[in-house]
């Protein structure tokens, strides 16, 4: 599938960042410190509303370590270097990028599925042996592409790794391998153990093959945040691809760092648009609608008994209009009032 010499692999790595540009300058001062890899990096900026475009190119400038507090043992992991970071405008994308580091900027929140094939149309993807889709709350170990790539060629079938991912705050524990699908519920659950097989695997580290990614195309756009990662596993499964998780490639992860600032500042948007991509995957991937109305009423249930009103009158919307088409659930991109 891929040639075996000893060059470095040459591989595109796309970030998206959203108002978390501190940890986007962590996650890409990492990636500077891998071994073995030709890599272009690709920040795609979601129309943060927090000039997160012009801090990180301003820190860029500067040579100064990420302000990102981290466990001394993986300090050396972001340690400042020299770097350049080129603006790319959306109305003028070269037609060829070279090794280096690039950042694009959306003036609106497209999602995440979105977001990625924003960074996507940036590049030519037979120009590469793999793409990376990296969160941007992630440090990646140097070893983890050239450990990625050493079970790629121990399986040639294989169409999407990920990483082994530890808890940033807490390095020597695992958050998960891989994740599990309830194809009654709709509902997911991480896996921390050693398996050989996955449902489906994290999008925080997904590198996938040239082969995979030409065939599956790109993310599906009608998930703007969760399930998104699902749905690319499951697509590339039917095309007869192989997905697993590399034990030894190792990426410490805050987990979904802006997914939870959502969390919190919005909390009704953002549990609604969970349920709204889990409605819509059930649709894609034709799951028992019986089951996602009963996964909605457990929910619609416990908000109940936590007064949580608002998220249950929601809910219950969702439920109603259960048999409308994909489109009524699919999140609409969100135009922001600031711009970088």
């Amino acid at each position: 599938m891929t040639n075996t010499n000893s060059k470095p692999t040459k591989i595109a790595t796309i970030i998206i960042n959203y108002n978390e540009w501190e940890y986007t300058t962590a996650c890409i001062e990492s990636l500077l410190k891998l071994t073995d890899v030709d890599n272009t990096i690709l920040i795609v900026d979601n129309g943060s509303q927090n000039e997160s475009s012009n801090k990180i190119i301003n820190w860029a400038k500067e040579i100064s370590s990420p302000p990102l507090e981290v466990p001394e043992t993986l300090s050396y992991l972001i340690t400042p270097s020299k770097k350049t970071i080129q603006r790319i405008s959306l109305d003028n994308i070269p037609q060829t990028l070279t090794t280096g580091t690039y950042l694009m900027s959306s003036p609106e929140n497209l999602g995440f599925s979105a977001g990625n094939n924003l960074g996507l149309s940036a590049i030519n993807i037979a120009d590469y042996e793999f793409i990376w889709f990296l969160n941007n709350d992630t440090i990646s170990d140097p070893n983890c592409i050239k450990e990625k790539v050493n079970c790629f060629r121990n399986n040639p079938n294989l169409g999407i790794i990920s990483a082994t991912l530890y808890e940033m705050n807490t390095p020597n524990k695992i958050q998960l391998r891989g994740c599990s699908f309830n194809h009654f519920f709709g509902s997911t659950s991480d896996i921390i153990s050693k398996e050989t097989h996955y449902d489906y695997l994290s999008g925080a580290s997904l590198l996938v093959s040239k082969e995979c990614m030409t065939t599956i195309k790109e993310w599906d756009p009608d998930f703007f945040l969760n399930y998104e990662d699902a749905d690319l596993c499951f697509r590339a499964k039917k095309k007869g691809f192989d997905i697993t998780s590399c034990d030894k490639a190792i990426v410490y992860h805050k987990q979904s760092i802006t997914f939870n600032n959502e969390i919190k500042k919005r909390s009704s948007i953002s549990d609604t648009i969970r349920l709204k991509s889990r409605i819509i995957f059930a649709k894609k991937h034709n799951l028992p609608t019986i089951g996602i109305i009963l996964s909605l009423l457990i929910s619609f249930y416990l908000r109940i008994i936590r007064m949580k009103f608002k998220k249950a009158k929601e809910i219950l919307l969702l439920i109603i209009n259960i048999n409308q088409p994909i489109s009524f659930f699919v999140t609409k991109p969100k135009k922001n009032d600031q711009t970088n």
